[in-house]
């Protein structure tokens, strides 16, 4: 066993070197790819000048360069009318304020300021984008007078400001050819402070998403990477502890990893934007001072006699005061150290770069191979030390020296593997030799026990005989039993296939029904409440996005079907396929209700091709609304569903509903040639919520008594939970439902929608 396992072991280091090279490859291709920047055009005293059709190749234009500075104001678009031009002063982008000389002196890093640029542009370029890094250390995006981004509050009170990283990307539609640009920028918890980033850019919005999302990606892959790298090297450590190097370059994995969600992107606000930003700022410092240490005991382990002990000693006492040095003390104090910090781990590497040279120089075994690798690290970790201090303007690229690190590691491995493997072939070989002796003495003891098993086999016979009375009875048991089983499986088996088919049809309905659905289409916010009653349902929700007449028109619709279960789901997707049909036929003149006629029409149709004596007993439920962005109004048009609307006024939502309750009749619910409904027109503004759902929420049983909930309870806490956002009031709707549900059952499907203007 011990030889097979060494041998497979070679197979994968072997596979592993191979996937290595080409995740190597891909890095490069990844960052050879990345977008398209316009690099001379500049801002230049306040004036970033996109003329001649600049924009039209989809650049994504960095803003760097002089924007208009005034320290310690806070400056909205009307305040520069009486601003005197000639005491404009003007910061370079991307720098720290502190080194810009103000009045003749240096500003300090406390302190509030505004940046400010206008960009000039040909004509009106459609939806664009502005990419913002992390600034120093709290920041507020405005751009032609409308707030769009923001990290942190601004503030020229020191009590009032709050820090915060929010990397990201900021959309907005000018208005004129030209746009004024404002970031106001606050910084009372750090040494340094301003738009200190390089990554800071303007261009159409697909442009800078398709940029930011490449970013996003490789931070991904960077982490997907380095972890399966870091669990290899578990699964070593734990099938051999005598590898105990492994476990330390396990935790520098995962230590290298947490470096990389804190830094640049800080992909850690992607997942949890509300992540405090003294913590976050306490763990991107600390990870350098862990990353040292442990990296430091991984060498040691590596290379025992080039590495005395107590200079290893050394470098832990160090940095593991460093290390409590940070998290005991605020940001304001510690990050003033970083230099610190920085030689903490600088000189440990240039000392590990002598300690491997050595090693090499004593031809240990791979040394080389570290070596090169190591060496790529400690240029990127100069890189980024340099960076930090914002001395250049690159980026953090340690990531990537890891990841050259971690490929010489992982060829390291391989050759120790295979010395291994041919040490065990040769104990093999001798073994082998071994095992022909003694099979000679065993053939000889054989003989005397073939001699034994005679005699047994005659007492095994008598014992035999006297037991064939008690198989006979237990035949008669097993027939008995083996009926009953059969009878249990097939009736289990039956159960098996019944379930199986139901789930199956539970699968076609979700994707025929559901699977392009896009709530985030309707409005700035949205949810879906929906739970089936059972494997499949007669509820769904059907979103649609059109262009009719050159104007853009979002669709709507909630739908309550006939019956319950395989019945209710059949007539679900024929209603999701009719309305489909129903809206292909739209043209500039109709409304919601001729949505629902034209379905009521093709149901009545189809059912009258199977029987000219078929219809529907209750048919469908619908409440259907078209949004038309362009006016702010919504046709809506209901069948036995209604719309609520609650009006958004200054920020304050009202204190009443406005219904419309469409007609009290189901589509296709009656033998008549005919149905019509009534088209409401609504007009919407910024802010209102509007919902639109089936009676099944409502309905339902539950309570201290076993009341069904109703229709006002239900509005009570639409009203109730107005002021939270679409998200919360999903939640808080579904704990409001299983709070007054307790131990009944579930009487009816329930399909809420939920969208803001």
């Amino acid at each position: 066993m011990g030889h097979f396992s060494f041998f497979c072991s070679l197979l994968i280091m072997n596979s592993y070197i191979y996937k290595v090279r080409l995740i190597f490859a891909f890095i490069f291709l990844f960052l050879g790819v990345s977008g398209k920047t316009f690099e001379n055009v500049k801002v230049q005293n306040g004036i970033l000048d996109l003329r001649g059709g600049i924009l039209q190749d989809n650049r994504e234009i960095k803003l760097n360069g002089e924007w208009e500075f005034y320290w310690n104001k806070l400056l909205f678009s009307a305040d520069f009318s009486s601003i005197n031009p000639d005491s404009v002063k003007y910061i370079s982008v991307p720098a720290l304020w502190s080194t810009f000389k103000y009045k003749g002196k240096e500003l300090p890093a406390n302190g509030a300021a505004t940046y400010r640029m206008q960009v000039l542009l040909d004509s009106l370029p459609g939806e664009m984008a502005l990419k913002m890094g992390s600034v120093g250390t709290a920041f507020k995006l405005i751009i032609d007078g409308v707030e769009i981004y923001k990290a942190g509050n601004v503030s020229l009170v020191e009590n009032e400001a709050i820090p915060a990283y929010n990397p990201g990307v900021a959309f907005f539609s000018p208005k004129n050819d030209t746009i004024e640009v404002l970031i106001h920028v606050s910084n009372y918890h750090y040494c340094k402070a301003g738009l200190w980033s390089n990554v800071y850019s303007l261009g159409a919005a697909a442009t800078i998403t398709q940029a930011w999302n490449r970013e996003i990606q490789l931070s991904l892959f960077l982490i997907g990477s380095i972890v399966i790298f870091a669990f290899y090297h578990l699964g070593l450590y734990i099938l051999n502890k005598n590898f105990r190097y492994t476990i330390y370059f396990f935790l520098f994995c995962i230590n290298v990893v947490v470096r990389i969600l804190v830094v640049d992107e800080i992909f850690l606000l992607q997942v949890f934007p509300n992540f405090d930003w003294n913590i976050l700022v306490k763990i991107e410092y600390s990870t350098l001072m862990v990353g040292t240490m442990i990296f430091c005991t991984f060498i040691y382990k590596f290379f025992t006699e080039e590495f005395p002990k107590s200079i290893l000693i050394v470098i832990l006492t160090v940095n593991s005061l460093l290390t409590l040095f940070v998290f005991s003390f605020p940001p304001a104090v510690f990050t003033r150290y970083l230099i610190v910090y920085q030689l903490s781990l600088l000189l440990p590497s240039l000392y590990l770069v002598g300690v491997v040279i050595k090693a090499m120089k004593m031809k240990r075994q791979s040394a080389l191979t570290l070596l090169v690798g190591f060496v790529i690290f400690v240029f990127t970790l100069i890189n980024d030390i340099l960076y930090a201090n914002r001395l250049i303007f690159t980026m953090y690229l340690t990531s990537f020296g890891f990841m050259a690190f971690v490929f010489s590691q992982a060829y390291m491995l391989s050759v120790r593997f295979s010395s291994l493997l041919t040490n065990t072939e040769k104990l093999a070989f001798s073994l082998e030799k071994t095992n022909k002796n003694l099979e000679q003495l065993v053939d000889k003891r054989t003989s005397k026990i073939k001699e034994q098993n005679v005699l047994l086999k005659n007492q095994r016979n008598k014992i035999l005989s006297k037991s064939k009375e008690l198989e006979e009875q237990n035949d008669a048991i097993k027939i008995q039993r083996n009926n009953l089983q059969l009878k249990n499986e097939l009736a289990l088996k039956q159960k098996m296939e019944i379930t199986s088919s139901i789930e199956y049809a539970s699968s076609i309905q979700g994707a025929v029904l559901f699977s392009d659905n896009d709530i985030s289409s309707l409005g700035k916010e949205g949810f879906v409440l929906f739970k089936a009653k059972d494997i499949v349902s007669a509820d769904f929700y059907w979103f649609k996005e059109i262009k009719v007449a050159n104007k853009k028109l979002k669709i709507a619709a909630v739908v309550d079907c006939t019956g319950q279960g395989v019945s209710g789901a059949l007539m679900s997707i024929m209603g999701a396929l009719f309305l489909d049909k129903a809206v292909k036929k739209l043209n500039a003149n109709n409304q919601a209700a001729n949505i629902l006629e034209n379905i009521s029409t093709e149901i009545k149709n189809f059912l009258n091709k199977q029987s000219k004596d078929l219809f529907l007993k209750d048919g469908m439920d619908v409440a259907c609304a078209i949004y038309d962005e362009e006016l702010q109004i919504i046709q809506f048009a209901g069948a036995q569903c209604p719309m609520f609307v609650i009006r958004n006024k200054n920020g304050k939502y009202s204190s009443k509903i406005e219904e419309f309750y469409g007609d009290s009749i189901s589509i296709g619910g009656s033998p008549i040639t005919g149905q019509n409904f009534t088209n409401y027109s609504v007009n919407v503004h910024k802010g209102d919520l509007v919902y639109l759902f089936t009676d099944g929420y409502y309905s339902q049983i539950g309570g201290e008594l076993g009341d069904e909930l109703a229709l006002s309870s239900f509005k009570k806490l639409l009203l109730k939970y107005a002021h939270l956002s679409l998200s919360e009031q999903k939640t808080k709707l579904e704990k409001s439902y299983l709070e007054w549900r307790k131990n009944h059952n579930q009487v009816d499907n329930i399909t809420i929608v939920g969208f803001k203007i």
